[in-house]
């Protein structure tokens, strides 16, 4: 027992002697820096967390947007035409089933009101005195809609004339709505309108006819009690709406409607965090990972020497290397702590900031408990390796074994080095394999995301046997590269683990620029006009297939350039009554149009035809402009019906060429003549018109004449330029966040390598060096440290950006070169200048 008393007494008396230790080694200055890049990284991290974390609409959020200050809600699967009482009927029903606080919504989509957007809004009416959505709409000016006629416009853009005491009108004199209020929607962008309750039953029933298909779907809200009754009551006021179309699939399709407060919150979507992992997932672990093993790199020589030094006054080796990790650590906790504060404050000041700009929700208060755990472990793995490093090369550096031993003990040393070498290196190919497994789902951008994650995993793992190899291959030829080069080699652990964070930060911050561009590039290439400049294609709204009503010639009467033109008619090889036969291209997606010349086609596709496309439409053949591979000389037709399965109607020659893309003819595959689709008995379906020639001034006439006849601008497609895609508001602050990022903690590596250097440049100038020279060997390091992390940071960025472009259908490579150059240039002056800034004090007998 005693014995035992002894060895726990001595373990104390090491312990407390360890510690008085390391608060000496921590006023060292070297020390307390060592942890500047931990420091850093993580109010970064914790910063990126708060900012994404705020762009993710939480449960209750959610139901804030969806429910209001309601339980439940539930909704027809039908619509309602303009002056239906069905919203005053379905009310009184759902009072009568339930005692408590209830409300009706219309919903009408594609309202048109010219004065207010280009595009068709949407229309909620409600009773609004009720404030029913608190926390989602906010009253700007004037007040809310409480009788039929008024409106509030919500979202109204600032050059549009729709404030209070305006009239917006549509559809002709037959929609006129009284502008009483300006809200805000803290949930969406575009604008809107909401309607005093009543106001859909007292509208012109004429806008609920063929021409003007104006429709709304009632949804109730209440407390969710007595949910059986309020479905049945729905169910009931459609079949009194609807007396002649009686559906046996209803009462389904409203109990599938119902949804409760627990179901809309639990049910709040992906968080950012995790269709962003390179803004958050993949920074979080590997910047402060590797900014605690930095850390205990840095210190290493320092520590190696102070050791010494205790142990020559009698202090046990043992105590002196524990001294040394316990302090390092210690100052990494610190570090981590007080980053993850400033972090999340800071993160939290953005993201406010961000709400009252973009007039989003309010962020909140920030749960950060899990981030802030992982940031800890994370530290706490990154400190137990560091310490285990920092041991176990103390340790070596300490010992001098007898001239006998120096072979075993080489071995020894061998030995203990070759089994975490191997678990890395396995580790490392795990990371391969884990790539090579993604790439076959790759489908999205979180996708390549992910897969730029596991390579940056599997480059980290490699790096303390790439960093080494690539320093030997730089050239050599001048002293001052040999002597930064030599310098570099003798203290590989701080090298490859600042060379690892650099890589990191270049590669994640390239390889997210690189992929947003992408993003929105392809975006782009996937928005198209309705129609080419100078076209305007009249038809059944969202259908191409089916004219324009008859009302609609009409009401353009008085328009001279559309009576003075014969349009071009878009015939389409289909049946529209029988078995609905359609006629298909092998291989092809799209449906196959007839024209009854090829002038016709081209007056179509805005572009001249070569001659062979019009020898080989001339001469019964198609033209096709569907991409496909490889292209093809003839072309089989097929034709289908309800009943009967596909069968090969002939095969055509086939001639190929390039469009403009528009929605319409993305839609299509090829064109034939009319002509040679009656020789060959092909089902034929006229369709929608198109006018071409057509100026601007000539297209806001048939805007006019619309409006005035009271039909559904929808029928007139007209050219407008698409807007330019905004990518998500998360997307674009992860781009910020990691380019800032880069910047900052780049910036501390490099003064944290300057910092570790002073001494070595300061013996070099002790020896005569003059301090310019020595300036330009520490320049000399931090260009080549900077090198090999370029070019570990493409091989992080290139490949899932070339995979994602290569795999992902119809996406379209975007390489943004400026923006690169940009971020490339500013992170090396980033790290370039810290270094002259830190080693502008360099003298001789510097510690």
């Amino acid at each position: 027992m005693k014995g035992h008393g002894d060895g726990r007494s001595s373990s104390q008396s090491d312990w407390a002697t360890a510690r008085k230790l390391s608060r000496r080694l921590l006023r060292n200055r070297r020390v307390k820096l060592s942890a500047l890049t931990l420091f850093v990284a993580s109010i970064a991290t914790m910063a990126m967390y708060v900012v994404l974390d705020a762009q993710t609409l939480t449960g209750p959020e959610t139901a804030d947007r969806d429910l209001g200050r309601f339980d439940a809600y539930a909704g027809f699967a039908a619509a309602f035409p303009a002056g239906s009482p069905v919203g005053q009927q379905l009310e009184s029903r759902v009072a009568a089933t339930t005692s408590a606080a209830s409300a009706i919504a219309l919903t009408a989509v594609d309202v048109s009101i010219p004065a207010l957007s280009s595009k068709p809004v949407t229309y909620f009416e409600m009773r609004w005195d009720t404030n029913p959505f608190p926390r989602r709409f906010r009253l700007l000016t004037g007040r809310w809609p409480t009788s039929p006629g008024e409106v509030a416009v919500v979202n109204p853009a600032p050059e549009s004339a729709t404030g209070p005491g305006t009239t917006l009108r549509g559809y002709g004199e037959r929609l006129s709505l009284q502008v009483v209020g300006t809200v805000d929607d803290v949930f969406a962008r575009d604008p809107s309108l909401l309607g005093g309750w009543g106001s859909w039953q007292r509208l012109d029933p004429r806008l609920g006819t063929s021409d003007n298909p104006l429709s709304i779907q009632p949804v109730a809200y209440w407390n969710g009690q007595n949910a059986d009754a309020v479905l049945a009551g729905i169910v009931d006021i459609y079949h009194a709406n609807h007396p002649l179309e009686p559906s046996d699939d209803l009462p389904q399709l409203v109990a599938d409607s119902y949804r409760t407060r627990a179901q809309v919150e639990s049910n709040s979507g992906q968080s950012w965090l995790l269709k962003s992992p390179a803004g958050y997932l993949v920074p979080s672990i590997l910047l402060p990972l590797f900014g605690t093993l930095l850390a205990f790199a840095l210190c290493l020589r320092l520590l190696a020497g102070r050791a010494a030094v205790m142990i020559s006054i009698g202090v046990r080796r043992s105590v002196a290397v524990r001294a040394g990790s316990l302090a390092v650590t210690v100052g990494c906790v610190i570090a981590a702590t007080s980053g993850a504060v400033i972090g999340t404050l800071g993160g939290f000041a953005a993201a406010w900031v961000m709400a009252r700009k973009l007039s989003d929700p309010d962020p909140g208060i920030p749960h950060v408990w899990s981030a802030a755990t992982s940031l800890f472990i994370v530290t706490a793995i990154g400190c137990f390796l560091g310490a285990a490093l920092l041991r176990r090369q103390l340790t070596q550096q300490l010992e001098t074994p007898p001239a006998g031993e120096h072979i075993a003990h080489a071995a020894g040393q061998r030995q203990d080095r070759t089994w975490p070498q191997s678990m890395r290196r396995l580790a490392a190919v795990a990371a391969g394999c884990g790539v090579i497994v993604q790439v076959g789902r790759l489908d999205s951008g979180t996708g390549a995301m992910f897969i730029a994650a596991t390579i940056a995993a599997g480059l980290v793992l490699l790096a303390p046997d790439i960093v080494p190899r690539a320093l030997q291959l730089v050239p050599a030829r001048k002293l001052r590269t040999r002597l930064s080069l030599r310098q570099l080699l003798a203290d590989t652990h701080r090298v490859v683990a600042a060379v690892t964070i650099l890589s990191v930060l270049i590669g994640t911050a390239i390889g997210f620029i690189t992929l947003l561009d992408t993003m929105v590039r392809t975006a782009s290439d996937q928005t198209h006009p309705d129609v080419l400049p100078g076209q305007i294609e009249l038809a059944e709204p969202g259908s191409d297939v089916l004219p324009a009503p008859p009302a609609t010639q009409d009401a353009l009467a008085s328009v001279a350039a559309i009576q003075q033109q014969t349009p071009v008619t878009m015939r389409f090889l289909l049946a529209l009554d029988g078995d609905q036969a359609v006629v298909r291209a092998a291989g092809f997606n799209g449906a196959i149009l007839a024209v009854d010349s090829a002038d016709d086609l081209t007056r179509l596709l805005g572009r001249t035809l070569p001659d062979t496309a019009t020898q080989t439409l001339q001469t019964g053949g198609i033209t096709i402009w569907e991409q496909a591979e490889p292209a093809r000389d003839r072309v089989d037709l097929r034709i289908q019906g309800n009943a009967k399965p596909a069968r090969l109607a002939t095969s055509l020659p086939a001639a190929h060429l390039d469009v403009a893309p528009t929605t319409w003819n993305t839609r299509i595959a090829g064109a034939v003549l009319t002509a040679t689709a009656q020789r060959l008995q092909l089902p034929v379906t006229a369709g929608a018109k198109m006018y071409t020639g057509l100026s601007a001034a000539q297209a806001e006439q048939v805007r006019s004449a619309l409006a005035d006849a009271s039909i559904d601008p929808r029928v007139a497609r007209i050219f407008e330029t698409p807007p330019a895609p905004i990518p998500p508001l998360a997307l674009t602050a992860t781009a910020i966040g990691l380019f800032v990022i880069a910047l900052g903690v780049a910036s501390t590596v490099a003064a944290s390598q300057t910092t570790a250097l002073r001494g070595y440049l300061a013996h070099l100038i002790a020896l005569g060096i003059p301090v310019k020279w020595t300036r330009r060997i520490l320049l000399g390091q931090q260009a080549i440290l900077l090198s090999c992390a370029t070019a570990i940071g493409l091989t992080i960025a290139t490949p899932p950006v070339l995979l994602a472009a290569a795999i992902i259908p119809d996406w379209s490579l975007g390489i943004p070169w400026t923006q690169l150059a940009i971020a490339l240039t500013a992170i090396y002056a980033a790290c370039l200048t810290a270094a002259l800034t830190s080693g502008r004090k360099l003298r001789a007998n510097q510690p």
